[in-house]
């Protein structure tokens, strides 16, 4: 379910847009007066998949959809409510600071966001890697099976996710950048057309173009005609730019990868076979490895050999190897529940799962199976090892071996053993301990007994709470400001361990809309231990009748993450208040 979907369903379950009494959005949550809370189901809310957690309080309603989640949902909501003529409600804006990325940077955000958008359909193309894997095997093994009708069932139910996987990744692309998620689907069916092997990086980049076109579309259109007029000119213009620009530089670039693969294999004494290998999956990311059939075709008919098989399945090999290394050493059973079967695929010749799923979302583990996949082709190459035909590898590889098979076994064992030694060395959990310190002077309250439920209840992580003697807000480590909210009333950071910490001071402060609050942060800063973050008027908050209590929470903690509250008692800033490992 989509964020319009969830949007669609939180307003038919609170009984419709004639029970709202006002509505606004917090950092994690939704907070809704209902002008009659009997017509409100909280129940059906509560099963939505987006929603964590709700709480009410006579007519006051919170959903809490977490910081990922919130604005974009709320939006939503305010779009549809703003179709209806419905007034008063305002959309709190995050303040965003563009920064510089180094070259290793990018990669890391390039490779992040592959996995982002390849980890929702990870299902999909494992269940049809694994099941190809299979019918393939037993399709080489017993030929007579190719007739039988369940087979061949079997076998379109298998090749549809991988024909339309440019539709798969469309609709994953445009919830990550926030765009209508058919229009992503047609998209995709367009590149199709252009290209029935249509590449990875081509879908990804259209939809991100269509994603930031369409943002600009909504600005200027007006209203009365912005339903009809922003899709079409959005699907027009990207579909164009996509036909005509994205899918013929591919194109090229597909062609000299195809040249080099050429010129390469021919290499003597394995090294040529160790470069494709160590190239192999990269160009798999890349989504261009179709090309290499040309290649084979070609190779079985000049002399019957086809020697590219062998390297392929050192790479598909190694790929699985160092997904299974990950899986053996990860403590995150959710991490572990999806390297099995990943790398279970990738032995059987399908290695986008353990790729993207697993590996890709650590690059040194992606880098040990490239390595591996290296070694492993080298060995074939200089073995002279060479298959018969084409259209399997890995593990059911085995049944189309014409040449030297010892040397195929030896090379697939080689590939395995490198990337998983190198894998498991390489992957760590995260274990070194981070000191949180008190970002004010003040008392230190238990989470337990802040007067919210959703920081009470630990809704968005653990954490420990300071009732402020003044009004300043200081960093609690050395780390970047994720987001400052224009209401003042909060901060999220990143220490440079990953952690991520939400500070919000008072207990329904948002409410103010930035009254009282002065941010000195702004997006993307970077901050040491005790720098200024934000100043706020105490007295005043207390004139008010608003409790000031501020709770901080980690709000990425890992599974059975432990987090020790250090501290009791008043507390001065910077003194360590909770500490946890990471």
């Amino acid at each position: 379910m989509d964020e319009r979907q969830t949007a669609e369903k939180i307003l038919q379950y609170i009984g419709g847009k004639e029970n709202i009494a006002s509505i606004l959005s917090c950092a994690t949550r939704i907070r809704i007066v209902l002008e009659n809370e009997n017509h409100c189901d909280r129940n059906s809310i509560q099963e939505l998949e987006a929603v964590k957690g709700i709480m009410h309080k006579g007519r006051e309603l919170h959903i809490v959809l977490g910081s990922g989640s919130v604005n974009k949902i709320f939006v939503q909501l305010q779009q549809i409510l703003d179709n209806e003529n419905k007034k008063g409600t305002d959309v709190p804006h995050i303040r965003q600071k563009r920064r510089k990325m180094s070259g290793i940077q990018g990669m890391k955000h390039l490779m992040k966001l592959l996995g982002d958008i390849f980890i929702p359909i990870i299902p999909a193309i494992v269940a049809a890697g694994l099941m190809n894997g299979l019918l393939g095997t037993a399709g080489n093994l017993w030929p007579v099976l190719k007739n039988v009708e369940v087979y061949q069932m079997l076998q379109n139910i298998t090749a549809l996710a991988f024909s339309y996987l440019p539709v798969l990744i469309a609709v994953s692309a445009s919830g990550m950048f926030g765009t209508n998620s058919y229009l992503g689907i047609v998209l995709a069916l367009i590149l199709m057309q252009a290209d029935t092997e249509s590449h990875i990086f081509t879908v990804i980049i259209a939809v991100k173009l269509m994603a930031e076109l369409e943002k600009k579309l909504h600005k200027i259109v007006p209203e009365n005609i912005d339903l009809f007029i922003t899709p079409l000119a959005t699907l027009i213009l990207t579909g164009a730019l996509s036909w005509f620009v994205l899918d013929p530089v591919f194109s090229i670039i597909e062609e000299g990868l195809l040249f080099a693969a050429r010129t390469m294999i021919c290499i003597p004494v394995g090294v040529g076979s160790f470069l494709l290998g160590l190239g192999y999956a990269p160009t798999v990311v890349l989504g261009v490895h179709h090309m290499y059939s040309m290649i084979e075709v070609v190779m079985l008919s000049d002399d019957g050999l086809n020697i590219w098989m062998p390297i392929a399945s050192s790479a598909n090999i190694a790929q699985g190897a160092a997904a299974l290394a990950v899986g053996i050493k990860t403590s995150d059973r959710k991490l572990k529940g999806a390297a099995y079967p990943a790398s279970f695929s990738a032995f059987l010749g399908i290695t986008e799962p353990a790729m993207f799923g697993v590996n890709i979302r650590w690059p040194r583990c992606f880098l040990a199976g490239c390595a591996g996949g290296a070694c492993g082709a080298a060995v074939a190459g200089i073995m002279g090892v060479g298959a018969g035909a084409y259209g399997v590898s890995a593990v059911p590889g085995f049944l189309i071996i014409k040449s030297h098979p010892l040397g195929y076994v030896i090379a697939m064992v080689t590939a395995f053993c490198t990337a998983f030694i190198l894998s498991f060395l390489l992957y760590g959990e995260k274990t070194k301990k981070i000191r949180i310190s008190s970002p004010v002077r003040g008392g230190v309250v238990p989470l337990k007994d802040v007067p919210d439920e959703t920081f009470a209840n630990q809704v968005l992580g653990p954490g420990v709470a300071v009732l402020p003697e003044d009004g300043e807000i200081k960093a609690p480590f050395q780390g970047t400001v994720l987001a400052v909210f224009e209401t003042g009333h909060m901060i999220a950071l990143r220490s440079k361990e990953g952690l991520e910490l939400l500070i919000h001071v008072g207990i329904n402060t948002v409410e103010l809309k930035g009254i009282h609050f002065k941010t000195l942060v702004q997006q993307g800063d970077s901050v040491r231990t005790g720098d200024k973050l934000l100043e706020f008027d105490r007295d005043a908050l207390l004139a008010a009748r608003y409790n000031i209590v501020t709770p901080m929470v980690i709000t990425n903690p890992g599974e059975n993450q432990k987090v020790t509250v250090t501290a009791e008692g008043n507390v001065d800033t910077g003194e360590c208040v909770m500490e946890t490992v990471w």
